[in-house]
């Protein structure tokens, strides 16, 4: 990307006739050229700097305790970012340390399932961290319109090749996620899952050990049981945990435990009415003793996944994005294939 600035690409883009919701059909074309599909960290920092920027700032989107996410949006192109602000005390190591770890790790992640990170800007008061936008999140969808378990499915297929890139598939360090909920899941235009907020992620090199003692990390709710255990031996069997507690927030629209205290001695209670094939998913992941319960493989090749068992009377799924109907494959499609970003959804190099 040496010697191009994403301000002139931009207005190209826009002489060309190139609208935002079209800019990944011409991904190909740009990386022939060399051409960022995505901005780069220093064209957002222009803005933090108060130098010529062509970013303007929307209002904040979200406000938690971790910080606030504001919306940036370039004023010709209309491409949005989203800014995770983080505030931090230059005093508090510790907090600096953690929040830097989560930065290294969303550089590293390079997944279509995964949130994209352009970059990030620090100064003595505030971390600030660019990330790939979009509107909402599984909660914030649901909290509107209720899923349906045919809506479910593809989505839950999604997640799963997205932990198993995390737990396998990355080419540095393998991650267990650690807090898989509908609010850290954001949704695309496509109804395609986005995993985000790595904050209380835990990283390990391919050749240690995946195990971690608990700490009481995550959601309360939708933690594994072996979470809550003092000096616990925990591994990635977290996040299959957090798989099937994912999916009975879906279809209950709000806690898997409800309005009741979570019981960690027993999985969440089912949604009525689900299939018999659904309940059997749910059934390995939610399985107290950890290495009882399913590999990502095996729920991959599950029958409520590849919907090859007659039990489900939802056997036909549209695939939207290709016009094409099939039984519950994934379009074979050159731009819609899962293969892990050997396709146009491949990282800018950043300018750092």
């Amino acid at each position: 990307m040496e010697g191009f600035h994403l301000p002139s690409i931009f207005n190209e883009r826009i002489k060309l006739g190139i609208k935002q919701k079209d800019y990944e059909a011409f991904g190909e074309l740009f990386k022939a050229y060399n051409i960022p599909i995505y901005p780069c960290q220093d064209e957002i920092i222009k803005y933090y700097n108060k130098e010529n920027s062509d970013f303007v700032l929307n209002d904040s989107i979200k406000n938690g305790g971790f910080g606030t996410v504001s919306k940036l949006t370039h004023k010709g192109f209309g491409f949005p970012v989203a800014v995770k602000q983080i505030a931090y005390s230059s005093q508090d190591l510790d907090m600096g340390i953690t929040i830097r770890d989560e930065i290294l790790t969303l550089k590293q992640l390079n997944h279509k399932n995964i949130v994209k990170c352009f970059g990030h800007y620090e100064d003595n008061k505030n971390f600030f961290i660019f990330l790939e936008y979009h509107e909402k999140s599984i909660k914030d969808r649901y909290e509107e319109k209720s899923f349906t378990e045919t809506e479910c499915m593809p989505i839950v297929k999604k997640l799963l090749k997205a932990l198993k890139y995390l737990h396998s598939g990355n080419k540095i360090d393998n991650i267990i996620h650690r807090d898989l909920k509908g609010a850290n899941i954001l949704l695309n235009n496509k109804n395609k899952p986005i995993l985000i907020d790595f904050g209380l992620s835990h990283k390990y090199s391919k050749v240690q050990n995946s195990k971690f003692l608990s700490r009481d990390v995550g959601t309360e709710g939708w933690q594994a049981p072996e979470l809550l255990k003092v000096e616990s031996e925990c591994g990635s069997a977290v996040d299959i945990w957090g798989v099937g507690c994912v999916i009975i927030e879906m279809l209950k629209r709000g806690s898997p435990h409800g309005n009741q205290k979570a019981d960690y001695n027993k999985p969440p209670p089912y949604p009525e009415n689900i299939s018999v094939n659904l309940k059997k998913f749910l059934d390995r992941c939610l399985q107290i003793i950890p290495s009882e319960r399913a590999t990502i493989d095996e729920l991959l090749n599950h029958t409520w996944i590849t919907n090859k068992d007659e039990d489900c009377n939802d056997n036909i799924y549209k695939n939207k994005d290709c016009n094409d109907i099939h039984k519950g494959e994934d379009c074979n499609d050159k731009i819609h294939k899962d293969e892990d970003y050997n396709n146009i959804y491949t990282y800018p190099k950043q300018r750092i």
